[in-house]
């Protein structure tokens, strides 16, 4: 990895607007429900078929099977891919 890329360790959320506002560390926990609350917001405002799901052909069986169980429960919808077709 070259020298001037920094590895995360604690999650940044930003504050204010998302195109201007200023990133600081939050907890873990703050992050989480940020993204829950934005998960929920999008599915609101346009329904389930907001999100879908990529898997990577070369992931295990069992990943695979996590990813589309999650789309299918978490987000209520099929569009889940995996690129099987390489």
């Amino acid at each position: 990895m070259p020298k001037n890329y920094v590895r995360l360790t604690t999650p940044l959320v930003r504050d204010g607007d998302h195109r201007t506002g200023v990133l600081r560390p939050a907890t873990w926990d703050e992050a989480l429900d940020r993204t829950v609350a934005g998960f929920r917001t999008a599915m609101a405002a346009h329904g389930p078929s907001t999100f879908g799901i990529f898997s990577c052909s070369k992931a295990t069986n069992e990943v695979n099977f996590a990813a589309q169980k999650f789309g299918r429960i978490v987000f209520g919808n099929n569009n889940i891919d995996s690129c099987n077709r390489t």
